[in-house]
C-alpha cells in the first residue's frame, strides 16, 4: 500500500492525538525512497515506515510489519508492509503499550521464564534467545489461550519479553558454571 501525502499527514495526527507523544517528527531514509515517522510514547521508541518497497531481508526470512528493534532498542511498524491504515497505526502503538504494561512487568516475567524451563526452553548462547523466542512466545499464547489482536501484538510483546527472559536462563546457567 502506498501513503499519499494526505495519509502521511493523517498518520502524523492520529500519532500526535495519543497521550504521551514526544519527539515527534519525519525522518527520510539516507539511501532510499522510504520515510520513517520516529516518536516515543513514554519510555518507548518507535519508528514507522513508509515506502513503496518491502526491507532487505534474509533469504527465507518471515517479515513482520511490527515487530522490536533489538539492534537499535525501538518498535518498528511498516505501515506499508502490514498495510495499515493511519487510524491502524495508532491502535498498534496503543496495543504494543498496553501489553507491555500488562506482561512486562517482574511477576508476568516470572510466569514467562517458569513456563519456559517447564517447557524445555534451553538457550546456550545469546543468539539462541532471539531464535527460541519465537517458539517461546507462540507457545505461551497457544497453551494460555491468550487472544491477540490481528496485528499480532501480543505475539510480538511476549516475544520481546521471552528474548530477555531466555537470556536470564543464560545468564543463570554461566553462573552456575562459574561456580
Amino acid at each position: 500500500m502506498n501513503y499519499t501525502d494526505e495519509m502521511k499527514e493523517d498518520l502524523e495526527r492520529e500519532i500526535s492525538s495519543l497521550q504521551d507523544i514526544k519527539n515527534l517528527k519525519w525522518d527520510p531514509s539516507k539511501s532510499t525512497e522510504s520515510k520513517y515517522l520516529k516518536f516515543k510514547k513514554g519510555e518507548e521508541r518507535f519508528k514507522v515506515r513508509i515506502s513503496s518497497h518491502t526491507t532487505s531481508s534474509l533469504k527465507n526470512e518471515v517479515l513482520f510489519p511490527a515487530y522490536y528493534n533489538y539492534k537499535n532498542g525501538f518498535w518498528v511498524i511498516d505501515a506499508c508492509l502490514g498495510k495499515y491504515k493511519p487510524k491502524d497505526v495508532k491502535q498498534l502503538v496503543e496495543n504494543i503499550c498496553n501489553k507491555l504494561l500488562k506482561y512486562n512487568n517482574e511477576e508476568r516475567r516470572q510466569k514467562i521464564k517458569k513456563f519456559a524451563e517447564e517447557k524445555g526452553f534451553n538457550p546456550i548462547i545469546d543468539d539462541d534467545a532471539l531464535d527460541l523466542s519465537f517458539s517461546l512466545a507462540e507457545r505461551y499464547i497457544n497453551e494460555r489461550n491468550l487472544k491477540d489482536d490481528k496485528y499480532g501484538s501480543t505475539f510480538q510483546v511476549l516475544k520481546y519479553i521471552g528474548v530477555d527472559v531466555l537470556n536470564d536462563i543464560i545468564d543463570e546457567e554461566r553462573y552456575m558454571i562459574d561456580l
